[in-house]
Protein backbone atom coordinates (compact mmCIF):
# COMPACT_ATOMS: atom_id res chain seq x y z
CA UNK A 1 0.00 0.00 0.00
CA UNK A 2 1.37 3.49 -0.57
CA UNK A 3 2.56 5.72 2.53
CA UNK A 4 0.43 7.75 3.60
CA UNK A 5 0.16 11.57 3.63
CA UNK A 6 1.17 13.63 0.34
CA UNK A 7 4.06 12.36 -1.80
CA UNK A 8 7.47 14.45 -1.95
CA UNK A 9 7.87 14.59 -5.84
CA UNK A 10 10.79 16.73 -6.47
CA UNK A 11 13.69 16.70 -9.28
CA UNK A 12 16.99 16.02 -7.32
CA UNK A 13 18.49 12.97 -7.31
CA UNK A 14 20.59 13.81 -4.02
CA UNK A 15 19.30 14.94 -0.55
CA UNK A 16 21.39 16.16 2.63
CA UNK A 17 20.81 16.22 6.42
CA UNK A 18 18.83 19.29 7.86
CA UNK A 19 18.61 20.23 11.52
CA UNK A 20 15.93 17.86 12.34
CA UNK A 21 16.59 14.73 10.71
CA UNK A 22 14.50 15.86 7.92
CA UNK A 23 15.76 15.54 4.04
CA UNK A 24 15.36 18.08 1.55
CA UNK A 25 16.44 17.98 -2.48
CA UNK A 26 19.47 20.20 -3.09
CA UNK A 27 20.30 18.90 -6.96
CA UNK A 28 18.21 19.39 -9.80
CA UNK A 29 17.92 16.27 -12.06
CA UNK A 30 21.20 16.07 -14.16
CA UNK A 31 21.53 16.40 -18.17
CA UNK A 32 22.99 13.22 -19.94
CA UNK A 33 26.74 13.23 -19.63
CA UNK A 34 26.82 15.84 -16.56
CA UNK A 35 29.09 15.05 -14.13
CA UNK A 36 27.79 15.00 -10.32
CA UNK A 37 30.26 18.21 -9.79
CA UNK A 38 28.37 20.05 -12.21
CA UNK A 39 25.25 19.58 -10.86
CA UNK A 40 25.65 20.74 -7.58
CA UNK A 41 24.37 24.65 -7.19
CA UNK A 42 21.64 24.70 -10.00
CA UNK A 43 18.50 24.46 -7.05
CA UNK A 44 18.21 27.88 -7.53
CA UNK A 45 17.17 27.93 -10.89
CA UNK A 46 15.32 24.30 -10.75
CA UNK A 47 12.01 25.61 -9.76
CA UNK A 48 11.96 28.43 -12.70
CA UNK A 49 9.34 26.71 -15.05
CA UNK A 50 8.55 23.89 -12.79
CA UNK A 51 4.98 22.98 -12.06
CA UNK A 52 2.88 21.87 -9.49
CA UNK A 53 1.48 18.80 -8.82
CA UNK A 54 -0.79 16.75 -6.08
CA UNK A 55 -0.33 13.59 -4.43
CA UNK A 56 -3.09 10.68 -4.37
CA UNK A 57 -4.47 12.88 -1.19
CA UNK A 58 -4.80 15.92 -3.02
CA UNK A 59 -2.21 17.78 -0.92
CA UNK A 60 -0.02 20.15 -2.70
CA UNK A 61 3.33 18.92 -3.07
CA UNK A 62 6.88 20.05 -4.33
CA UNK A 63 7.25 22.33 -7.65
CA UNK A 64 8.56 19.74 -10.03
CA UNK A 65 11.77 21.45 -12.27
CA UNK A 66 12.39 19.05 -15.43
CA UNK A 67 14.76 19.85 -18.24
CA UNK A 68 15.30 17.98 -21.28
CA UNK A 69 18.74 16.23 -21.73
CA UNK A 70 20.63 15.96 -25.40
CA UNK A 71 20.72 12.74 -27.16
CA UNK A 72 23.64 10.92 -25.55
CA UNK A 73 26.70 10.13 -28.10
CA UNK A 74 29.52 7.37 -27.30
CA UNK A 75 31.44 9.50 -24.48
CA UNK A 76 28.28 10.15 -22.56
CA UNK A 77 27.37 6.58 -22.05
CA UNK A 78 30.59 5.53 -21.38
CA UNK A 79 30.93 7.68 -18.48
CA UNK A 80 27.36 6.59 -17.69
CA UNK A 81 28.70 3.28 -17.17
CA UNK A 82 31.15 4.52 -15.00
CA UNK A 83 29.18 6.58 -12.90
CA UNK A 84 26.95 4.10 -12.11
CA UNK A 85 29.19 1.63 -11.19
CA UNK A 86 30.42 4.25 -8.99
CA UNK A 87 27.17 4.92 -7.00
CA UNK A 88 26.59 1.35 -6.94
CA UNK A 89 30.37 1.10 -5.21
CA UNK A 90 29.05 3.81 -3.44
CA UNK A 91 25.28 2.61 -2.17
CA UNK A 92 27.07 -1.05 -1.05
CA UNK A 93 29.99 0.86 1.40
CA UNK A 94 27.87 2.99 2.85
CA UNK A 95 24.65 0.75 3.49
CA UNK A 96 27.12 -2.10 4.83
CA UNK A 97 28.93 0.41 7.22
CA UNK A 98 25.59 1.59 8.33
CA UNK A 99 24.34 -1.53 8.57
CA UNK A 100 21.11 -1.38 6.46
CA UNK A 101 19.16 -3.44 4.10
CA UNK A 102 18.05 -2.68 0.56
CA UNK A 103 16.35 -3.96 -2.37
CA UNK A 104 14.83 -2.97 -5.35
CA UNK A 105 11.68 -2.64 -7.91
CA UNK A 106 11.90 -2.49 -11.41
CA UNK A 107 9.63 -1.93 -13.95
CA UNK A 108 11.54 -0.15 -17.25
CA UNK A 109 15.00 -0.92 -15.86
CA UNK A 110 14.35 -4.59 -15.58
CA UNK A 111 16.82 -5.56 -12.70
CA UNK A 112 19.35 -3.48 -14.34
CA UNK A 113 19.76 -1.62 -10.57
CA UNK A 114 19.77 -4.70 -8.83
CA UNK A 115 22.65 -5.98 -11.78
CA UNK A 116 24.59 -2.80 -10.96
CA UNK A 117 24.20 -3.15 -6.75
CA UNK A 118 25.46 -7.11 -7.02
CA UNK A 119 28.33 -6.19 -9.77
CA UNK A 120 30.34 -5.00 -6.40
CA UNK A 121 31.74 -6.97 -4.37
CA UNK A 122 30.64 -7.84 -0.70
CA UNK A 123 27.06 -6.86 -2.01
CA UNK A 124 25.62 -9.74 -0.47
CA UNK A 125 25.98 -8.02 3.28
CA UNK A 126 23.30 -5.41 2.37
CA UNK A 127 21.45 -6.02 -0.92
CA UNK A 128 18.39 -8.07 -0.34
CA UNK A 129 17.09 -8.96 -3.61
CA UNK A 130 14.71 -7.55 -6.79
CA UNK A 131 11.38 -7.40 -7.80
CA UNK A 132 11.16 -6.82 -11.52
CA UNK A 133 7.67 -6.13 -12.17
CA UNK A 134 7.26 -5.48 -15.74
CA UNK A 135 3.93 -6.36 -15.72
CA UNK A 136 1.28 -4.21 -14.55
CA UNK A 137 -0.02 -6.95 -12.83
CA UNK A 138 2.85 -7.99 -11.32
CA UNK A 139 2.59 -4.69 -9.76
CA UNK A 140 -0.44 -5.43 -7.84
CA UNK A 141 -0.16 -8.81 -7.17
CA UNK A 142 3.08 -8.54 -5.84
CA UNK A 143 4.11 -5.55 -4.61
CA UNK A 144 0.66 -4.75 -3.32
CA UNK A 145 0.18 -1.41 -6.10
CA UNK A 146 -3.59 -0.76 -5.37
CA UNK A 147 -5.59 -1.77 -8.75
CA UNK A 148 -7.67 1.19 -8.73
CA UNK A 149 -4.23 3.71 -7.94
CA UNK A 150 -3.03 1.27 -11.52
CA UNK A 151 -6.17 1.69 -13.24
CA UNK A 152 -6.54 5.39 -12.90
CA UNK A 153 -2.94 6.81 -13.44
CA UNK A 154 -1.45 4.21 -15.54
CA UNK A 155 1.67 1.96 -14.39
CA UNK A 156 4.05 5.36 -15.14
CA UNK A 157 3.16 7.64 -11.99
CA UNK A 158 4.85 9.18 -8.95
CA UNK A 159 2.24 7.59 -6.74
CA UNK A 160 2.86 4.00 -8.39
CA UNK A 161 6.59 4.71 -8.17
CA UNK A 162 6.17 5.25 -4.27
CA UNK A 163 4.05 2.45 -3.74
CA UNK A 164 6.30 -0.09 -5.72
CA UNK A 165 9.41 0.68 -3.38
CA UNK A 166 7.13 0.63 -0.22
CA UNK A 167 5.70 -2.94 -1.42
CA UNK A 168 9.32 -4.04 -2.40
CA UNK A 169 11.23 -2.93 1.34
CA UNK A 170 7.77 -4.93 2.21
CA UNK A 171 8.43 -8.21 0.33
CA UNK A 172 11.82 -7.81 0.65
CA UNK A 173 11.81 -7.31 4.58
CA UNK A 174 14.54 -4.35 3.65
CA UNK A 175 15.11 -0.77 5.61
CA UNK A 176 15.52 1.13 2.11
CA UNK A 177 14.25 0.09 -1.06
CA UNK A 178 14.49 2.32 -4.53
CA UNK A 179 11.64 2.12 -7.54
CA UNK A 180 11.96 2.96 -11.11
CA UNK A 181 8.62 3.20 -13.54
CA UNK A 182 9.00 4.91 -16.95
CA UNK A 183 8.94 4.70 -20.58
CA UNK A 184 11.95 3.97 -22.40
CA UNK A 185 10.34 4.02 -26.23
CA UNK A 186 10.64 3.87 -28.67
CA UNK A 187 6.58 4.64 -28.21
CA UNK A 188 4.91 6.82 -25.66
CA UNK A 189 2.55 4.42 -23.28
CA UNK A 190 -0.01 5.76 -20.61
CA UNK A 191 -0.13 9.05 -21.96
CA UNK A 192 3.03 9.60 -20.98
CA UNK A 193 6.09 10.33 -23.28
CA UNK A 194 8.89 8.72 -24.00
CA UNK A 195 11.97 9.41 -21.49
CA UNK A 196 9.23 10.21 -18.33
CA UNK A 197 10.56 8.10 -15.85
CA UNK A 198 9.80 8.07 -11.87
CA UNK A 199 12.12 6.88 -9.12
CA UNK A 200 10.95 6.59 -5.71
CA UNK A 201 12.37 5.35 -2.54
CA UNK A 202 10.07 3.93 0.38
CA UNK A 203 11.80 6.17 3.54
CA UNK A 204 11.76 9.11 3.59
CA UNK A 205 8.83 8.65 0.86
CA UNK A 206 10.52 10.45 -2.24
CA UNK A 207 9.72 10.14 -6.09
CA UNK A 208 12.18 11.91 -8.41
CA UNK A 209 10.40 12.86 -12.05
CA UNK A 210 12.78 12.30 -15.01
CA UNK A 211 12.56 14.01 -18.41
CA UNK A 212 15.35 12.20 -20.69
CA UNK A 213 16.32 11.94 -24.29
CA UNK A 214 17.91 9.50 -26.03
CA UNK A 215 17.12 5.53 -27.26
CA UNK A 216 15.83 2.71 -25.31
CA UNK A 217 19.59 1.72 -24.02
CA UNK A 218 20.10 5.35 -23.22
CA UNK A 219 16.79 6.16 -21.44
CA UNK A 220 17.37 3.04 -18.99
CA UNK A 221 20.59 3.57 -18.04
CA UNK A 222 19.90 6.86 -16.86
CA UNK A 223 17.48 6.04 -14.71
CA UNK A 224 19.81 3.34 -13.02
CA UNK A 225 21.98 6.15 -12.31
CA UNK A 226 19.32 7.99 -11.11
CA UNK A 227 17.94 5.43 -9.00
CA UNK A 228 21.25 4.38 -7.49
CA UNK A 229 21.78 8.15 -6.34
CA UNK A 230 18.56 8.55 -4.92
CA UNK A 231 19.15 5.30 -2.82
CA UNK A 232 22.75 6.51 -2.29
CA UNK A 233 21.50 9.92 -0.60
CA UNK A 234 19.00 7.74 1.67
CA UNK A 235 21.24 5.52 2.81
CA UNK A 236 23.56 8.44 4.34
CA UNK A 237 20.29 10.32 5.63
CA UNK A 238 19.26 7.34 7.12
CA UNK A 239 22.79 6.75 8.71
CA UNK A 240 22.60 10.37 10.05
CA UNK A 241 19.44 10.03 11.55
CA UNK A 242 21.14 6.89 13.25
CA UNK A 243 23.83 8.90 14.74
CA UNK A 244 21.50 11.60 15.76
CA UNK A 245 19.38 9.74 18.01
CA UNK A 246 18.15 6.02 18.66
CA UNK A 247 14.36 7.59 17.56
CA UNK A 248 15.45 7.95 13.86
CA UNK A 249 17.07 4.57 13.89
CA UNK A 250 14.13 2.07 13.06
CA UNK A 251 13.62 0.49 9.98
CA UNK A 252 11.74 1.97 6.92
Amino acid sequence: MPASGPVMLVSAPAMRASGHGMRRPVRESSVAGESSSDRVSRSARATRGGRETRGGSGTRSRRVATREAPVPGAEDMGSRAEEVRRLAADVVAAATAAGLTIGTAESLTGGLVSAAITAIPGASACHRGAVVSYATEVKAQVLGVPAALLAERGAVDPEVALAMATGAARVLSCDLAVATTGVAGPEPADGKPVGCVFVAVNSPPTVERLDRRGDRASIREQSVSAALALLLAAVRGRSVDSRNGPESSGAG
